[in-house]
C-alpha cells in the first residue's frame, strides 16, 4: 500500500487531475485507517485507546466520503444540466411544487421555457425548423 503510494505521486494513472486526487488521498486514509485499525486491535484491552481509534477511523472515512462525493458531483453537474432543466420544467407543472420550491419569477421563467420548447417541437414536427441548424424553412421562390 505505501508503495501503491508513492507511485501515485510520480505515475498518474488516469488521465483526468480529479481522479488522481481522489485516488491519491482515498491511499492516505486507506493507509491511516489499516494503522489506526492495528492500533484498536493491539489494545482491545484499553478501551480509551480501543474506542479513540475506531472514532478516529470513522470520522476520517466519513469527511473523505463526504468529499469524495461533493467533489464528484460539482464535476459532473453538468453533464446532467439539461435533464435537471427538463426536470424543473416538469415539477412546475405540479401544484405544490409550483406554490412552495419555486418564485413567482423562477415559476414564470420555466413556463415561458416550457411553452417555448413546445413551440419549436411543434414547428419541428411541421417541418417548418431545420433540424440540424434549428432556423426556419424559407421556400425559394
Amino acid at each position: 500500500m505505501t508503495f501503491y503510494g508513492f507511485l501515485l505521486f510520480y505515475y498518474k494513472p488516469y488521465k483526468i487531475k480529479l481522479y488522481n486526487k481522489i485516488d491519491i488521498l482515498q491511499t492516505a486514509v486507506q493507509g491511516i485507517s489499516v494503522y489506526l485499525g492495528f492500533i484498536a486491535y493491539q489494545n482491545i484491552d484499553e478501551l480509551f485507546w480501543w474506542i479513540t481509534s475506531l472514532s478516529i477511523i470513522g470520522i476520517i472515512n466519513f469527511i473523505f466520503i463526504f468529499w469524495s462525493v461533493q467533489l464528484l458531483t460539482k464535476a459532473y453537474i453538468y453533464q446532467f444540466q439539461s435533464s435537471i432543466e427538463t426536470l424543473k420544467m416538469k415539477l412546475v407543472k405540479m401544484t405544490f411544487f409550483k406554490k412552495y420550491c419555486f418564485t413567482k419569477k423562477s415559476r414564470m421563467h420555466y413556463i415561458k421555457k416550457r411553452w417555448m420548447r413546445s413551440v419549436i417541437l411543434n414547428l419541428k414536427v411541421k417541418n417548418m425548423i431545420n433540424a440540424w441548424t434549428g432556423k426556419f424553412k424559407v421556400n425559394k421562390e
